[in-house]
């Protein structure tokens, strides 16, 4: 196994297409075909399924995305590190997060720590949510954002906010005059996300939602930006918690009270010597508390 069959991997696995994965990575059609299926008798087991129409991963491709990802990074490091002394004096931190919604509010938060760690080398790794569990689990991050879940949890959980539930919407959809909503009052198309891809707790919420309304009334996205981009479209509205500096620009945000709150928040292993990942922490939480309070936040 080597970092050129890696990156082939990964470049089929981002666009899912050999020809653009073989213009991604500058080599030929046939030379990438060439390096998965090296890697894949290696391997001992097929990491796609090629149709003439279509390529898919595996369930065996989808378990080696996060070997892969952390392999090719170690490598990158190692060499970094030897090709360039003064690199030793470089800090890291890695965080997982899901999707644009977790990183919306971040900018302000690395502003400050790297003025405190000049050296610092921030990186983000966006995947879906167990993807991320197996990263943590394996030191592959040193933390991951997250809604608290129900599932057996890695780690410690760090509470940052009580993320109210709210109908989120464009400002001409019928809903958006009103300044709060019941669940039934939830009239018109419902823009639903992939379970695997939203919050584990809005999970009997959106289902409930779903069921209530004739099917030409439901469409379902991909994940969080594809659920923005079809609300901008006009064609709906969706069901999220409400985090305030990740709210998109130009949508109406209206509560329903009776739907409570999901608890957001960040999962890590172990703060013990890490002193960037701990004052990361610190930061984190004096941000949230400048948010507007929603009764119960920290």
């Amino acid at each position: 196994m080597n970092t050129i069959q890696l990156e082939c991997f990964l470049a089929v696995v981002d666009s899912l297409n050999f020809t653009k994965a073989a213009e991604a990575v500058q080599l030929t059609q046939p030379a990438i075909s060439h390096q998965i299926q090296t890697l894949e008798n290696e391997l001992g087991t097929p990491l796609f399924l090629r149709t003439s129409k279509r390529v898919e991963l595996t369930k065996a491709g989808m378990q080696f995305i996060s070997d892969a990802s952390q392999i090719l990074r170690i490598a990158s490091s190692a060499k970094a590190r030897l090709s360039d002394y003064e690199g030793k004096d470089m800090l890291f931190l890695e965080i997982g997060c899901h999707s644009q919604y977790e990183l919306a509010f971040l900018p302000p938060v690395l502003r400050r720590l790297i003025q405190e760690f000049p050296t610092l080398h921030p990186s983000f790794r966006l995947l879906p949510f167990r993807s991320l569990d197996n990263l943590l689990e394996n030191d592959s991050i040193q933390a991951m954002f997250d809604f608290k879940t129900i599932r057996k949890p890695i780690g410690t959980y760090q509470e940052l906010y009580k993320c109210p539930l709210v109908c989120v919407c464009t400002a001409d959809h019928p809903l958006a005059g009103r300044t709060s909503l019941t669940e039934s009052e939830l009239a018109g198309n419902f823009i639903a996300s992939d379970p695997s891809k939203g919050p584990e707790a809005l999970l009997p919420i959106q289902s409930r939602i779903v069921l209530s309304r004739p099917a030409s009334q439901v469409y379902f996205a991909d994940g969080y930006e594809s659920v923005v981009a079809l609300i901008r479209s006009g064609i709906g509205f969706t069901v999220f918690p409400d985090l305030p500096a990740s709210r998109e620009a130009g949508l109406c945000y209206i509560p329903i009270p009776s739907l409570g709150w999901i608890s957001f928040g960040i999962y890590y292993k172990s703060l013990k010597g890490k002193p960037v990942l701990k004052r990361f922490f610190q930061i984190l939480v004096e941000n949230f508390r400048s948010f507007p309070s929603n009764g119960d936040s920290i």
